[in-house]
């Protein structure tokens, strides 16, 4: 049996095929959360936005696990979890966490050029 081809990552220009390919991935990727959270014995958390192509139809969002009691804990775990600095811990990061690290070492970096550490002065002094 011959290979099946590889679908091209692009928009699908027919809207019922899109919607069709939607529901089945989304079918799809319920049940991987599913599979991994009990085989692994780990918290998933999905949340989904289904942007609606119509006029005046709001965007709609489901989240997994459907219990909203199990997917705001799993969730409020993620968020304090980026609160948390214990060394050896994993931590968790967006985006802008990312940048804004970027630009806090950049500012240390300026700010040690123009004032240097006490103990760099009194090398220069010995």
């Amino acid at each position: 049996m011959p290979p099946r081809a590889r679908r091209s990552l692009e928009l699908i220009p027919n809207e019922i095929a899109r919607k069709m390919t939607f529901r089945k991935r989304k079918k799809s990727i319920y049940k991987k959360a599913d599979e991994l959270s009990k085989l692994c014995d780990i918290d998933v958390c999905l949340i989904i936005y289904e942007a609606d192509q119509k006029k005046g139809r709001a965007i709609q969002s489901e989240t997994w696990p459907q219990d909203s009691t199990e997917f705001n804990r799993i969730f409020n775990k993620y968020k304090a979890s980026k609160d948390i600095h214990v060394l050896g811990l994993k931590q968790n990061f967006d985006l802008s966490d990312f940048y804004n690290a970027a630009k806090k070492e950049d500012v240390d970096r300026k700010f040690e050029k123009l004032y240097p550490t006490w103990d760099d002065r009194i090398d220069e002094f010995s």
